[in-house]
């Protein structure tokens, strides 16, 4: 089931930003953190996880999501396949050793 497209998403995310004045960094910060919400039922204490981003504002979304998990004891990885040059300016905050692209 379709939820959503990624032309959605950007008109969703400049309404958010451009006229309700929400921060990029904290729409990403929400994402992610639901990401990983409803991640760890499924994660064993302490164990890994790979999160597969796209590019843009959802890839930044899944890369905060890595490192929440990271900050929360577990081993994890962000990959993107085709680079992470794209990936939103907001994801930057998180540590270089984070990213490895696949």
């Amino acid at each position: 089931m379709l939820l959503s497209n990624p032309e959605k998403m950007r008109a969703a995310d400049a309404e958010a930003i451009n006229a309700r004045g929400i921060a990029s960094d904290l729409l990403m910060t929400n994402a992610a953190g639901h990401i990983v919400d409803s991640c760890l039922p499924y994660l064993a204490h302490g164990g890994s996880a790979a999160v597969f981003c796209g590019s843009g504002n959802n890839g930044g979304d899944g890369i905060a999501a890595a490192y929440m998990l990271i900050e929360r004891g577990f081993e994890a990885r962000a990959a993107n396949g085709g680079g992470f040059g794209e990936v939103s300016r907001a994801s930057k905050f998180c540590p270089p050793a984070l990213f490895r692209v696949q």
